[in-house]
């Protein structure tokens, strides 16, 4: 079986380039089923958009599962 939110972020890393927005709402869904990789994926393109709150929200939620970007962009943040 696919892991929670494993589909979304596969989707939404195809589509990134030409679907931006689609690309966010799967990136937010999947975020949201705990997918730790998505979680800092979304981090680092919330962070590049000014969105700093929302950055450090899926950063942290990364870094607590052991995401290894999730941990070094939360450490830094926090640095």
């Amino acid at each position: 079986p696919v892991p929670p939110g494993e589909q979304d972020f596969l989707d939404a890393e195809r589509v990134r380039s030409s679907q931006p927005l689609r690309a966010r709402t799967l990136y937010e869904r999947a975020a949201r089923f705990g997918h730790p990789r998505t979680q800092a994926t979304l981090g680092m393109m919330l962070f590049s958009d000014g969105n700093r709150t929302g950055a450090l929200r899926w950063l942290k939620a990364a870094s607590d599962q052991g995401e290894p970007r999730g941990m070094l962009l939360w450490g830094t943040a926090l640095f």
